[in-house]
């Protein structure tokens, strides 16, 4: 998946924002928080969709190895189900079930809906 540079300025911005410490989710929800609030200094992305993109590559850029591949596994599910939703076949059955997911679709509904 290509990202556009100015969503990689971004995703350097709030990296910044990201605890070291606590669970992944807890992590990702601070930075949500803080990314809906308007307080995280990004600069291009103003869609909700951009938006996510950069709080999930901000997190990404300061996970261990095994928290990036947690991650990646989540975001493959959603692309393909992003595939299936616009038309694109998709064989679900196929892709293995996650073993233990973010939720990060969940969390950023959810505080998308508190700001």
């Amino acid at each position: 998946m290509a990202v556009e540079n100015t969503l990689l300025i971004d995703c350097q911005i709030v990296k910044e924002e990201v605890p070291l410490q606590g669970t992944l989710e807890e992590r990702f929800r601070h930075v949500v928080k803080r990314v809906r609030s308007g307080r995280s200094g990004i600069m291009f992305a103003h869609t909700d969709e951009n938006q996510f993109k950069v709080c999930v590559g901000a997190l990404i850029l300061v996970s261990t190895p095994e928290d990036r591949e947690r991650l990646n596994a989540e975001l493959r599910q959603i692309a393909a189900l992003s595939a299936g939703i616009s038309g694109i076949p998709v064989d679900l059955s196929t892709m293995p079930p996650l073993e233990n997911p973010v939720g990060l679709l969940r969390i950023w509904q959810e505080e998308k809906t508190a700001v």
